[in-house]
């Protein structure tokens, strides 16, 4: 992206634009503009800004530069044109594109421009996508180096031309068969071990045996300061300490002011404490029976309030202990954050402390700035002064080590501990070894150190080093931990050594699993799975780390190319693939690469009822009316609910089935009734049939399907289950309750007259397709079904939580089980007596979507009651596939679509006969005329002499010929009249046919259709009027207006969807076409709202990408701190840190940075931070929110608690990340992990792996808190309830009203 000089100033002007003005409207008109024709363009600048301001630019895209300008020629024309860099095309060929945007509506003819896509040479085939290296990731349905080659070419059914039960492993380079026959049947001669086929189809060895019947004839073959010496007195160094305190070799202390000081004693000390507000202490104890003193292991016991944490060692590791409960770092336990870093466990706290230990006797504790004035204890006052240092308990302050130390001995109630604290210098009492101590510890002073030198004072740390010299008895480098500490405080202070200070001859340190030793490496080390690596918490930590260009994976340094990918809590490897829907992603340094297909999609019905959009919304709605599934000029699907019983009764009365589904296309209409009833306008037929474009047949005993030729099947089990397939041919061209099919979740509610709700029965209200049906009273959507029955809540939440048992765990990861499981417990708290009939379907339909994902579930076997009674020699199949399920099936030349159906069908290689018997697949008669003809036979067909083989006519030409024709009976219908009397007042007119069915003003856009069987004479409208039913007369047809949010609007009238303003204009809305901002909401107990909608909880401790955006020129990472706020695991949201990367523009091939990176952090009961004029950040209050304006079109909205509103420009569409999705309208692919690829079933799967820390502990299990502490249930439903009440009546058709509710 090319930034203009006035891209920041113009992004200034905006932010001041939107402190003072609450917003605008901009009408759009709708124009059309040819990307390819080639009138003059100008390099005219933007700098017209109240001109320009109308178009939004759009984002630039990836791999390509881009400029935006206005029209030389064209005034009124904003133009924005995208060049792909060398060696990448857009997907349609070309080099460039260009979008024009009009400046007087704002409105562009298109938004997005495509990302430039790497060329292969020679290119990828059938929809392979390019990768580096010149590599290419092919669909499903393709393989080959280039994607040249159909995996199909491959399958051993039209290959080998046997219907056998094929076992097959397909690979790049090629498919391994091994040849099964079914029960029942044998191998005509001795099959080959292994079938192998290569790339081009070519079998090896080209021949297999058929199965033939065991009773049949043979046919033919086939990852500072002071310094206390023995006089007991401390000196003070001119040069400032780091503010870290720390201990080493069990008694050399230096406080956060900077004095140093020595002790030994085998009593508990205060280490460091909040000594103002006690929230919380840090106990340390030295001196415990070792080897030697400078080596013992120093005890640590952190207080947190009164709640103890004791901090241990293990072999490799270590532990904290909590109220008799041990938990291995890495860890969270109420907050405290532990992990290892290197030969450190560090501890962080929300309340401002971060330690690190070493396991032995060196701890570091720094304090964060709100503690300064606030500290007490070994560690001294963090105040700057090292002369208040040495205040002791009872307020006072001494120059004595030995008071200062005793007033902070901590003694268990009823001990005293003898052990005094005693300042002695070891080489007082070890003479002997004074000059070998001086000699090792000299070393100190050495000017390869002298950059150290400047910045710490050796002095105290050479005294230091020599005592832990002359105290040790173990060997010879216990004087190394003081040299440590003195380098640890120099490289704190930006000291530098070539090389490191380690070296063989000195403290040489040995580093495992291919690490090696640096001075100062990082505390956030790069890891396969880390998020960032610019963390907030960048520390200087010594010790074993990774190489330069290498990452840490399972503690093993590896090159980034070798990274695994992730999905599902499971680690693939360079080259692993994995499948969804139709495109395939491979794993490729650490990211999926993956193919970009448009797949067709699902729509579902299922229960009492539970919907599942094509673009994967769900929703309930408890309607009793017809209405249309999937409607469309050319075909629809209408499914018409009632009553399940006749029977009176409560009970009875609250559960609705299926009465019926209406396919009309072509013509035709066919009727689906209960009992697998179907008729064809009007006319009863059997199955299977085929008419007009429209094929039914059974694909299972459970199924019936039927397919249209445009491609759209309808799957129904003659009860509650339906599922409506849509081929991508019918991608952005269905409406109704199935959604609009173009993967935008956000339109999904789209009414006939083309404006969007938000209430999901308002919504549905307007896709009735009967002004006249019979509208019973359903339950309230005010109280659900088990506040209904609170007897059936305990028993129904039982059963339903198979779902959520072992018995489904396997496919947990790709299919979420809890919307399966909040739809089971209502459907069961509804149900009556044949339990069944409300718990199996619910099971079922969980299990179709598993196998649909490839999990194939043994379930049917372990609940009894749901288990089908086979026959024919028919088995129970998760995924049958329809086409092979019948001889009928195979024999039809309908088009058939292969997909998971469930039901009894016969095994693989057989196929069940017109007499209901399973027989193998090349014994199946053929078809012709509705006649059946056995194996084998020969007919004529026209001139073609044709064969009977499995099930299929293979013909020839021949010599003769033969006719037939079939012609459908005609019926005709009667008719009738009688006198009626038209008001002329109300505009009619008397007819002698009067329509049925007529236009009203309800159903203007959804036009009745239906046929006159008989006329009847009556009234009708005048021309150029309509019926409008609420007011019983006709009217002229502007006089209908428009609906929305169930108000009726009068012609002119405007709405405003989202930042579009709609008018109504000839009885439907017509909509200004701007693309808007994205929001993006974090609130209360961790709930989320991605910007495309998706809404999401996760109880996670730990800071996390909240958004990350890049794009050419502009950067920003926005992470929010999460911390326990409550029981049961709950966390809340206490800081968010928002960093804005440098802002650069493009000169030529130069990258100019204009504005440097910088850093804002808002944490909750913290000030706000105070800018300066030069910041890129503008902070402002406004009633009870923090308001934050950046120069890159990011913008916060915060209530100083755990509420953030996260708004973006348009142009940052598609290019962002983390927990609030990726901004494209898509709520489907919102679970996007930084691996990239295949979305996330689970949001805890999802969150996780947006967690800055890696060591952080996983999210918790979300728990029903009303479950947890059933005696508030009560109390949180009336509070609760004023959402369901009158006073947010109105709120309730804008906004859903269920999640909020639930939550």
């Amino acid at each position: 992206m090319v930034i203009t000089s006035n891209f920041v100033s113009n992004n200034l002007r905006i932010i001041i634009f939107a402190v003072f003005c609450i917003g605008c409207f901009q009408s759009v008109s709708s124009e059309h503009h040819d990307e390819n024709e080639h009138d003059e363009m100008g390099m005219m600048a933007a700098h017209e800004f109240d001109e320009v301001e109308v178009c939004s630019e759009p984002p630039p895209p990836m791999n390509a530069n881009m400029q935006c300008f206005k029209h030389k020629t064209k005034k009124n024309k904003y133009v924005c044109r995208a060049k792909c860099k060398r060696g990448f095309q857009f997907p349609n060929g070309n080099q460039t594109v260009r979008h024009m945007c009009d400046l007087t509506s704002g409105k562009w003819n298109k938004f997005e421009f495509p990302d430039c896509l790497r060329i292969c040479d020679p290119p990828c085939e059938h929809g392979g996508a390019c990768t580096e290296e010149n590599h290419c990731v092919c669909t499903p349905e393709y393989r080959g180096d280039r994607c040249q080659y159909e995996v199909s070419l491959c399958d051993p059914k039209s290959g080998l031309h046997v219907s056998g039960e094929w076992i097959c492993n397909s690979s790049h380079a090629d498919t391994r068969c091994v040849l099964n026959c079914p029960q029942g049947t044998r191998y005509e001669s001795q099959p080959a071990e292994l079938y192998i086929c290569s790339l081009d189809g070519t079998w090896t060895p080209s021949f297999a045996p058929k199965c033939i019947p065991i009773n049949a004839i043979e046919p033919p073959r086939s990852m500072p300061s002071m310094l206390s010496l023995d006089s007991g007195q401390p000196t003070q160094s001119k040069i400032p300490a780091t503010t870290v305190c720390s201990t080493w070799s069990s008694n050399h202390y230096r406080t956060f002011d900077g004095a140093i000081y020595s002790f030994s004693s085998p009593c508990t000390y205060l280490f460091s404490k909040d000594c103002e507000q006690d929230t919380f202490a840090i106990h340390v104890q030295n001196g415990q029976p070792c080897a030697s003193w400078t080596s013992c292991t120093t005890a640590i016991i952190i207080y947190i309030g009164s709640e103890e944490y004791v901090l241990k060692g293990s072999e490799g590791g270590a532990y904290v202990l909590n109220q008799g409960q041990k938990y291995e770092v890495p860890t969270a336990v109420d907050g405290l954050l532990l992990q290892m870093l290197s030969e450190f466990v560090t501890v962080s706290s929300p309340l401002g402390f971060k330690l690190k230990w070493n396991l032995k006797n060196t701890i570091l504790l720094e304090v964060s700035t709100p503690l300064k004035n606030r500290t007490c204890g070994l560690c001294g006052k963090f105040d700057g002064l090292v002369m208040n240092d040495f205040g002791t308990s009872d307020g006072g302050i001494t120059d004595s080590i030995e008071s200062f130390v005793d007033s902070w001995a901590m003694e268990n109630l009823g001990e005293k501990c003898e052990g005094k604290a005693v300042v002695k210098d070891a080489c007082s009492e070890n003479k002997d070894k004074v000059e070998e101590a001086e000699a090792n510890c000299q070393i100190i002073f050495n000017d390869k150190f002298s950059i150290c030198h400047e910045l710490v004072n050796p002095k105290p740390y050479f005294e230091t080093c020599r005592m832990d010299y002359c105290g040790c008895e173990s060997g010879v480098s216990c004087h190394c931990s003081s040299l440590a500490e003195y380098f640890r405080e120099c490289f704190r202070l930006g000291g530098l050594i070539p090389g490191g200070w380690r070296s063989n001859d000195l403290c040489p340190l040995s580093c495992p699993f291919g690490m090696v030793y640096k001075d100062c490496g990082s505390s956030c080390p790069q890891t396969c799975r880390g998020t960032v690596y610019d963390c907030e918490d960048d520390r200087c930590v010594d010790g074993c780390h990774c190489p330069e260009g290498t990452v840490l994976q399972n503690f093993q340094c590896i090159e980034k190319s070798s990274c695994p990918c992730l999905h599902n809590e499971k680690e693939y490897h360079t080259g692993e693939r994995i499948i969804q829907d139709c495109n395939a992603c491979e794993c490729s340094a650490g990211k999926w690469q993956c193919t970009q297909e448009q797949c067709g999609s699902r729509c579902s019905s299922t229960g009492d009822p539970h919907y599942i959009t094509f673009d994967g919304y769900s929703y309930e709605y408890l309607g009793g009316c017809p209405y249309y599934l999937v409607y469309n000029e050319n075909f629809n699907v209408v499914q018409e609910y009632g009553p399940c019983s006749t029977q009176s009764g409560a009970e009875a009365d609250s559960m609705f089935c299926t009465q019926s589904i209406t396919i009309e296309y072509g013509g035709g209409s066919l009727v689906l009734q209960p009992g697998i009833i179907v008729s064809f306008n009007s006319r009863p037929v059997d199955l299977p049939f085929s008419e007009m474009g429209i094929s039914a047949a059974m694909a299972t005993d459970l199924f019936l399907k039927v397919r249209l030729e445009n491609g759209l099947s309808v799957l129904w089990d003659g009860k509650n289950r339906i599922y409506i397939d849509a081929p991508p041919s019918l991608y952005d061209q269905t409406m109704g309750l199935c959604g609009t099919f173009n993967n935008n979740q956000n339109d999904d509610f789209m009414t006939p007259e083309k404006d969007v709700e938000a209430d999901v029965e308002t919504f549905a209200s307007r896709w009735q397709a009967s002004d006249k049906c019979f509208r019973r009273a359903r339950r309230s959507m005010r109280q659900a079904p088990c506040e209904m029955q609170p007897q059936k809540l305990a028993e129904a939440d039982q059963l339903c939580y198979t779902l959520r048992s072992a018995l489904f765990q396997t496919c947990h990861g790709e299919v979420d089980p809890f919307s399966f499981y909040k739809n089971c417990i209502s459907d069961l708290c509804m149900c009556g007596e044949n339990l069944e009939e409300c718990l199996c379907p619910i099971l079922s339909d969980y299990s179709l979507n598993c196998a649909r994902k490839g999990i194939m579930l043994d379930w049917i076997n372990k609940v009894p009651i749901c288990q089908p009674q086979c026959t024919g020699g028919q088995v129970y199949k998760e995924c049958g596939d329809p086409c092979t399920s019948t001889c009928a099936a195979i024999a039809s030349e309908i088009e058939c679509d292969s997909q998971c159906v469930q039901g009894c069908i016969c095994p693989d290689g057989t196929a069940l006969n017109s007499e209901g018997f399973c027989i193998a697949i090349d014994q199946c008669p053929c078809l012709f005329e509705g006649k059946e003809f056995p194996s084998s036979d020969i007919i004529l067909q026209g001139n073609d002499i044709c064969k009977c083989l499995n099930a299929k006519w293979e013909c020839r030409p021949g010599n003769e010929e033969e006719l037939m024709a079939l012609k459908p009976d005609m019926e005709v219908s009667a008719r009738s009249s009688h006198a009626v009397k038209c008001l002329e007042e109300y505009n009619e007119e008397y007819t002698d046919c009067a329509e049925p069915c007529p236009r009203t003003c309800q159903n203007y856009h959804l036009p009745p259709k239906c046929q006159v069987e008989q006329c009847f004479p009556g009234c009708r409208c005048k021309e150029g009027f309509i019926f409008d039913s609420e007011l019983q007369k006709c009217v002229e047809v502007s006089q209908c207006g428009c609906i929305h949010a169930n108000r009726r609007y009068n012609e002119g009238d405007t709405i405003k969807q989202s930042c579009n303003l709609c008018t109504c204009r000839g009885g439907q809305w017509q909509c200004t076409e701007r693309v808007c901002p994205g929001i993006c909401t974090s609130w209360g107990e961790s709930h989320f709202k991605t910007y495309d909608g998706k809404i999401f909880d996760f109880h996670g401790e730990c800071e996390y990408i909240l958004s990350k955006g890049k794009m050419s020129g502009a950067s920003y990472t926005l992470i929010v701190q999460n911390v326990p706020c409550g029981t049961s695991g709950i966390t809340c949201s206490k800081s968010f840190t928002l960093d804005l990367g440098p802002l650069k523009q493009t000169r030529g091939d130069i990258n100019e940075v204009i504005a440097k990176e910088e850093k804002l952090t808002l944490t909750k009961n913290d000030p706000l931070p105070k800018m300066s004029l030069k910041s890129r950040f503008v902070v402002l209050e406004s009633g009870l929110f923090v308001l934050v304006y950046t120069d890159i079109g990011v913008t916060l909205r915060w209530d100083r608690g755990t509420r953030i509103y996260v708004t973006l420009d348009p142009q940052w569409r598609n290019r962002v990340n983390g927990l609030c999705g990726n901004f494209n309208d898509d709520q489907a692919d919102d679970f996007l992990t930084p691996f990239g690829g295949v979305p996330e079933a689970r949001a805890s799967i999802f969150a996780d792996s947006w967690k800055i820390q890696e060591f952080c502990p996983g999210p918790v299990d979300i728990q029903d808190t009303c479950a947890v502490h059933p005696e508030r249930k009560g109390w949180a439903q009336q509070k609760c309830g004023i959402l369901k009440s009158d006073v947010f009546e109105p709120c309730r058709t804008a906004v859903a009203m269920e999640p909020f509710y639930e939550r």
